[in-house]
């Protein structure tokens, strides 16, 4: 009976550990964060040198999400957030990436992007098919890639995975640099995690007050 009593404690535990809401803070107490990827449903690609939309669709949005499988010791997402494990599923934004109209995806104009707001944000986490997934989900929204000023601008978003809350969200943006499409924007999204390493004591100090 004894053991029957502390499984069922035990299990209570763990259900409360993970049904109870999310806060802002816990975003920097946690040990451990879910990293969903790069979700490209709402970029642009502005200027020059995006000559194939339907290629960067189906190559190189996959190509950028992957550079965190591959390169991972480059693209450290557990130094940059200062976690002890940090979880991979980029299914869900490699689906979406792949429904991108490459008919919109390229603009020559500067001022054809869309303002990716959190009612945007809630709209793209409630279709997550996060599974079993649970505790703390991070997603970076890209806004754009343009090619004019050289820079990657994306939307940070940490969330309650098991209710698609968003915690808080930052902005931030990268200067491109390298040879080649992959590459150029690989930069860019490089020097964002630069900066977010550097901002995230920043943002503690805003929600852990």
């Amino acid at each position: 009976m004894k053991k029957i009593m502390v499984v069922f404690l035990l299990s209570f535990l763990l259900y409360s550990k993970y049904s109870v809401s999310q806060k802002p803070c816990d975003v920097f107490s946690s040990n451990e964060i879910i990293w969903y990827g790069l979700d490209f449903s709402y970029a642009r690609m502005i200027g020059g040198g995006f000559d194939n939309p339907t290629e960067i669709r189906d190559k190189f949005l996959y190509s950028w999400n992957d550079l965190f499988v591959k390169e991972a010791p480059k693209y450290d997402l557990k130094k940059v957030f200062l976690k002890v494990s940090v979880l991979y599923n980029l299914g869900i934004v490699n689906e979406r990436n792949n429904k991108v109209d490459d008919k919109k995806l390229v603009t020559l104009n500067s001022t054809d992007t869309i303002n990716v707001n959190e009612s945007m944000i809630k709209t793209a986490l409630s279709g997550y098919n996060t599974g079993n997934d649970k505790g703390i989900g991070l997603v970076f929204f890209v806004k754009s890639f343009n090619k004019y000023t050289q820079t990657a601008t994306i939307t940070v978003v940490f969330f309650d995975i098991a209710t698609k809350t968003i915690l808080f969200t930052k902005s931030e943006t990268g200067l491109a640099a390298g040879v080649g499409l992959r590459n150029y924007w690989a930069g860019a999204i490089f020097k964002i995690l630069e900066k977010c390493k550097k901002d995230f004591a920043t943002w503690k100090n805003e929600f852990c007050k």
